[in-house]
């Protein structure tokens, strides 16, 4: 009896953390409690230095967003709709990250000029990636490009049927499949060390931060006059 009732799992408590005099002064001086400067130091935040990167600018050490792969196509393919008044889906996954990444993505393509509506499948009737539903709403309302946010890597046979009815498909998660007018690795190896963000919602943050680049003029507010 007492075997069975025996966990088959223990818990592995992490050590905790040195806080050293240096982190903990400056932490203190920005007005932080030692809890938190422990839970700090447990992730790695060990030195003055580390706090100022971790609560500064968050715009500086951010890599260049041309290191994402398949940018400049993409890019580029997000521009042509732009400039042809083509209809843009955006199909985001339904979990938090997909969400918060349709989000960020359908707000910065209509500043930039495109014409860009959000779809978020049925979770219970379209399952997880790019929908057979999701591209026949898009054939029907004569959307020509779709770009899915945290999904559509295991989405081949649709993104077929889309390139069959003439929509191009961009795919921003990680690996590119066939047929996709471009894709997003948000974990790879790349030429320098700057990490590539893992997150759709930062991948997007980037892929904008490309596509505003490239574009003529500052982004425009939606509903600004031009």
């Amino acid at each position: 009896m007492t075997e069975a009732l025996s966990p088959a799992f223990r818990w592995r408590l992490p050590t905790r953390p040195v806080v050293s005099a240096e982190l903990a002064a400056a932490g203190a001086a920005r007005g932080l409690s030692s809890r938190l400067i422990t839970v700090l130091a447990a992730r790695g935040h060990a030195s003055a230095r580390d706090l100022d990167a971790f609560f500064g600018d968050p715009s500086e050490g951010l890599h260049d967003p041309a290191l994402l792969p398949d940018a400049d196509r993409a890019v580029a393919r997000l521009q042509a709709a732009a400039a042809a008044g083509e209809r843009v889906m955006v199909f985001g996954d339904f979990d938090a990250d997909g969400l918060t990444g349709l989000t960020i993505l359908v707000t910065a393509l209509r500043c930039l000029g495109a014409d860009a509506t959000p779809y978020v499948p049925s979770r219970l009737d379209e399952g997880h990636g790019l929908s057979a539903a999701a591209v026949a709403r898009a054939e029907a309302d004569g959307q020509t490009l779709i770009v899915t946010v945290d999904c559509g890597t295991a989405s081949a046979p649709e993104i077929a049927t889309a390139a069959a009815a003439g929509i191009g498909v961009i795919v921003t998660e990680p690996p590119r499949r066939p047929g996709a007018a471009a894709g997003r690795r948000g974990r790879q190896p790349a030429p320098t060390r700057q990490p590539l963000p893992g997150s759709p919602a930062g991948g997007q943050r980037r892929r904008i931060q490309a596509r505003a680049t490239a574009a003529a003029g500052p982004p425009r507010r939606p509903g600004a006059g031009a």
